[in-house]
C-alpha cells in the first residue's frame, strides 16, 4: 500500500510542478514576516522604480495622509497607502487610501467623467 501511495505522490508532483512550488512559496511567505517585507521592497523597485526610503519620504511629504481625502488610515485591511501613478507614463502622483485609489481607478483616469461626476453631485444636493 505504501508503494502505490509513493508512486501516486511522484506522479502528482510531476504533473503539478507549478502548483507544488507555488504552495511551498505561499507557506514560506505566510510563515515569515521578513519575507513579506522583502517582497514589498521588490515590488516598489520593480513596479515603480523607487525604494522604501523614497516611499517614506513621499508619505512624510503628505503628512502621513491620503493625498486626496487626507485620511490617516490606508483602509481596507491595508497597512500601507496605495501608490497612485499615471498608467501611461508611470509617473507617481502620490499616495492614496484604498477608497480614493479605487474611486480614481473606476474612472480610468478620465478627467471628463470626474468633472461630470462632480457636476452631478452638485445638482443632486
Amino acid at each position: 500500500m505504501a508503494k502505490s501511495r509513493k508512486k501516486y505522490d511522484e506522479k502528482y508532483r510531476k504533473s503539478n510542478k507549478g502548483k507544488a512550488a507555488k504552495a511551498r512559496y505561499y507557506k514560506k511567505y505566510k510563515q515569515n514576516p521578513k519575507h513579506k517585507e522583502l517582497n514589498w521592497k521588490a515590488q516598489l523597485k520593480f513596479r515603480y522604480n523607487i525604494t522604501l526610503e523614497d516611499y517614506d519620504i513621499l508619505l512624510k511629504s503628505q503628512n502621513n495622509k491620503c493625498a486626496i481625502c487626507e485620511s490617516d488610515s490606508p483602509g481596507a485591511k491595508k497597512n500601507r497607502f496605495s501608490i497612485d501613478h499615471d498608467h501611461e507614463s508611470g509617473k507617481i502622483r502620490g499616495l492614496l487610501c484604498d477608497n480614493c485609489n479605487v474611486g480614481l481607478g473606476r474612472f480610468n483616469d478620465n478627467i471628463n467623467n470626474l468633472i461630470k461626476s462632480i457636476e452631478y453631485l452638485k445638482l443632486k444636493r
